[in-house]
């Protein structure tokens, strides 16, 4: 099972009562599952990082929008403030409990280009 669109962690209430609902069927019918879930990391402090652990979710992948800049420009706040710091301290604080994270960096044509072009020169 995985969680993600939009960003799941807004809604963890949900996603952790549905888990805990899917955990306990799975236990009686001792049937083993798994589940993951895609981030932008924003919302992942280390509280929330200890209860997707309960919840057996075993894998969270977060995504940054490019390089601090981009990423910036990309996924600001309401109020225009960047994100890409708090999510890596985010990181910093949960990494110890979370089993296995990935960092998935998007970029765009335009990144693309410039990283063909500083590679080739």
């Amino acid at each position: 099972m995985s969680w993600y669109g939009g960003e799941p962690l807004l809604a963890f209430d949900i996603i952790k009562r549905m888990l805990e609902a899917i955990m306990k069927m799975c236990k009686e019918k001792d049937i083993k599952y798994n589940s993951s879930i895609v981030t932008n990391g924003y919302n992942l402090n280390r509280d929330i990082a200890i209860k997707l652990k309960k919840i057996n979710i075993n894998s969270i992948q977060i995504t940054l929008g490019g390089n601090e800049e981009m990423h910036n420009k990309r996924r600001p706040l309401k109020n225009g403030q960047g994100t890409f710091h708090k999510i890596l301290d985010n990181l910093s604080k949960s990494v110890d409990v979370l089993p296995n994270i990935s960092l998935r960096i998007n970029i765009d044509k335009k990144i693309l280009m410039k990283l063909i072009l500083s590679y080739r020169s």
